[in-house]
């Protein structure tokens, strides 16, 4: 090893030095305990299926189908947005991006 080399790892063992010695430092100053009493408390009621207001249960879409297809939107919910399919939103999607470049 040749000098610069020592030089680069005792700089890089000094730097790691300072840190944790700022670090042990800091933590000792502002060193805070716990609260006896919590703030607020957070309470989570299960709700069942009659409260859900008789509701469905979302579809369960394989994970393979959400990464191919970036989406999981098929059939009927397409016409909701006045699009004809996949093609349709990409290709106005990627005009979107065409347009923002340009503008650049």
């Amino acid at each position: 090893m040749n000098s610069y080399v020592n030089t680069a790892v005792g700089a890089l063992l000094g730097t790691v030095f300072v840190l944790m010695s700022v670090s042990i430092a800091s933590e000792s100053l502002f060193h805070s305990e716990n609260p006896e009493k919590e703030g607020f408390a957070i309470v989570a009621e299960e709700a069942s299926a009659a409260d859900a207001g008789g509701a469905a249960p979302a579809a369960a879409v394989p994970i393979a189908q959400l990464l191919t297809t970036s989406d999981d939107l098929s059939g009927d919910e397409w016409s909701g947005m006045r699009l004809q399919g996949r093609d349709d939103f990409r290709w106005s999607l990627f005009l979107l991006a065409a347009e923002a470049v340009r503008a650049l």
